[in-house]
């Protein structure tokens, strides 16, 4: 019963640190394409300003803007 319990605990052990460097593993493949991510976001942020910034054509076009600025101040203020 010795034996087995020792047995167990050596395989908890070696579970443990293979979930470790599993863990290690996804996290430098998450940082490895931090840049992609941050970039993307950057371009997005870049997109939505132009949206902001161009003259809206049509009253509807002039209300949707109006709403996403509102909801845009909003946001900010809660934060």
């Amino acid at each position: 019963m010795d034996e087995q319990l020792a047995d167990l605990s050596a395989q908890e052990i070696t579970l443990k640190q293979e979930m470790e460097m599993v863990t290690d593993q996804s996290l430098l493949s998450a940082l490895n394409q931090w840049e992609e991510h941050a970039l993307e976001y950057f371009s997005d942020l870049k997109v939505g300003l132009l949206e902001l910034n161009t003259v809206p054509q049509t009253d509807e076009e002039r209300l949707e803007q109006f709403e996403l600025k509102r909801k845009i101040v909003n946001t900010l203020v809660e934060k």
